[in-house]
């Protein structure tokens, strides 16, 4: 995606978390921005993804990110990787295709293909 197209994603996707869930506090981080600021603190993939999905902040001792939104159908390995751990440990993730749905599962279709190797196997309506 562009910067431009994620800009309005972030918009939508804000919108559609005030809409659909009620959330009056809602902040997005690209994950190319995380990626840029903690990648070389990680070290290496399957660090940076539990650091992603388990990490905690220092000083609050909250959770880096209160839940993940993923746009379309295909994801990446890392993206993936990101969504399996999350799913495992029961961390909410969303998926963003001009309205908001909870993922429950993916599969891999394509393991080769780095950048959009694993499909959403299933989602359904938020509150479903």
């Amino acid at each position: 995606m562009t910067p431009s197209e994620i800009e309005e994603a972030a918009i939508q996707v804000k919108a559609g978390l005030v809409a659909t869930l009620g959330l009056t506090d809602v902040s997005i981080l690209d994950s190319a921005a995380w990626y840029r600021e903690q990648f070389s603190v990680s070290g290496n993939w399957d660090s940076w993804i539990w650091e992603t999905v388990s990490g905690r902040d220092y000083g609050t001792r909250e959770n880096h990110f209160a839940g993940f939104v993923v746009f379309g159908d295909r994801l990446g390995k890392a993206s993936a990787g990101i969504v399996e751990l999350a799913l495992r440990t029961g961390r909410p993730v969303l998926v963003w295709n001009n309205s908001l749905r909870t993922v429950r599962s993916i599969k891999p279709v394509d393991a080769s293909d780095m950048t959009s190797g694993w499909a959403i196997e299933s989602a359904s309506d938020i509150g479903s």
